[in-house]
């Protein structure tokens, strides 16, 4: 005799009893928005321009712009005995001359040290003979400006030592200026076509420094009769298109 078929199978829930879940309105999504919280993106703070004593005190508290600063006073003080120096000789005149020299000797030993950067760059290019090089001179520039620098505060009292660190560190330094000179001017054209506006300000600004290095670094090296001018000159500009460049960096 068979038993019957069950409707339903034994521990199966049927298709009729199962309980799924409800589908929500629209009318019950937009009830559901209202209520929920929505977080505010945060509000956008503008950009305060820092004042010009914010400026100067950071400018004061960077080694670069410090250096920088006392470059610009000391090649004004130079521009003033060039031009005064030939009328009178006076007591302020003296003083003044003191004055430029102290700073000159003052910019020289915060820059002692230099080279120490170049060597870590030195070391860590590879299969690169050209730039390897150029840091090689650089370096070179950099200690043989260590050694007239220790010479003059006198460190290393013989004047062999101010005399050939001079002269290795001018010609040197003409080297580096002439290379940087052709790649400032490559850079100041990508800037024409790729760069904004600020960017090929830098540039014209960075190639025009490299030229006044060249002028005042062409004297050490040719000996000009007419140097003290041009170096005088030559020296205040680049010293202010570099405050320029530093200004325009720490008020960002």
């Amino acid at each position: 005799m068979s038993l019957p078929t069950p409707i339903h199978a034994p521990h199966h829930t049927s298709i009729h009893t199962m309980s799924l879940p409800k589908v929500p309105s629209f009318g019950q999504l937009e009830k559901l928005q209202q209520h929920t919280p929505v977080t505010p993106l945060p509000k956008r703070l503008p950009y305060t321009k820092p004042s010009i004593f914010e400026v100067v005190q950071r400018i004061l508290k960077d080694l670069d712009g410090r250096d920088k600063s006392m470059k610009i006073i000391q090649y004004i003080i130079k521009i003033l005995l060039y031009h005064h120096s030939n009328t009178h000789q006076s007591a302020h005149l003296k003083q003044l001359t003191g004055l430029a020299s102290q700073f000159s000797i003052t910019s020289q030993v915060l820059c002692l040290g230099n080279a120490s950067g170049d060597v870590r760059q030195l070391f860590a290019t590879k299969r690169d003979l050209p730039k390897q090089l150029l840091i090689i001179n650089s370096i070179a520039n950099a200690v043989s400006d260590d050694i007239y620098c220790l010479h003059r505060i006198g460190v290393l009292p013989h004047k062999a030592w101010g005399h050939y660190s001079e002269i290795i560190s001018a010609h040197c330094w003409f080297l580096s200026i002439t290379v940087g000179l052709n790649k400032n001017f490559e850079s100041m054209c990508k800037a024409e076509v790729y760069g904004t506006q600020q960017e090929l300000r830098l540039a014209q600004i960075t190639l025009c420094k490299s030229v006044a290095d060249l002028l005042f670094c062409g004297c050490d090296v040719f000996h000009l009769p007419f140097s003290k001018g041009i170096q005088a000159w030559s020296g205040f500009i680049s010293g202010l298109l570099a405050g320029y460049k530093v200004y325009n960096r720490v008020q960002q």
